[in-house]
Order: C-alpha cells, then structure tokens, then sequence
C-alpha cells in the first residue's frame, strides 16, 4: 500500500485525509475521522 497526499483535487474537502492505492490498484480514501464526527 502506498499513501499519499491527494493534491488540488480534494484539497479543503472535510475529512478525506490522504488516498491509499491498494495491492488491487484501487484507489481508498483515508478518512480523518474527527473531521467527519465534526461535520455532523
């Protein structure tokens, strides 16, 4: 797995923190999950 910063495009957006490709070669969103409580 490799995590990284998912620039311009989700930049601002409430709590997506990072994006994972997976072994598959998908692509999962990381939650921030305070962020997500937060919005609520």
């Amino acid at each position: 797995m490799v995590i990284k910063n998912l620039g311009p495009t989700f930049q601002g957006t409430k709590g997506v923190a990072w994006g994972a490709i997976l072994g598959d070669g998908k692509v999962g969103l990381i939650l921030d999950v305070q962020e997500v409580m937060e919005a609520e």
